[in-house]
């Protein structure tokens, strides 16, 4: 079966690329120093073969995520599944800051642009 196509945020598409996860995996694990460095492809092993057994076609970032969480606490790493939980929410909070951000600089921009004021 071949891999997924991953649904990135933005709604583009990229092919589905298992060393991102492994990435992932490497950095929280060195965050907590839960468990020993050969364990993260161990881990990464797990969340893929999940991913590549689905059914469906695609998968996006975010169930992607979900998936690496699920791996981490299915091998009792609960401490690096925490860190990994809020450092999603933390980004995901600067994500929809950046876009308020580039909205209110829209509005003034459109704003100071218009003519009849």
């Amino acid at each position: 079966m071949s891999q997924p196509a991953v649904l990135k945020r933005d709604g583009s598409t990229a092919p589905f690329d298992q060393a991102r996860i492994l990435s992932a995996l490497q950095k929280a694990r060195e965050a907590t120093d839960e468990f020993p460095e050969n364990q993260v492809r161990k881990i990464a092993a797990v969340a893929v073969d999940f991913i590549n057994k689905r059914k469906s076609e695609s998968i996006s970032v975010e169930e992607i995520q979900d998936v690496v969480e699920f791996a981490l606490m299915s091998a009792g790493y609960y401490t690096t599944a925490r860190a990994y939980i809020v450092y999603r929410e933390k980004h995901a909070t600067l994500r929809a800051t950046g876009n308020v951000v580039v909205d209110v600089n829209n509005t003034i921009e459109e704003y100071l642009k218009q003519s009849d004021w």
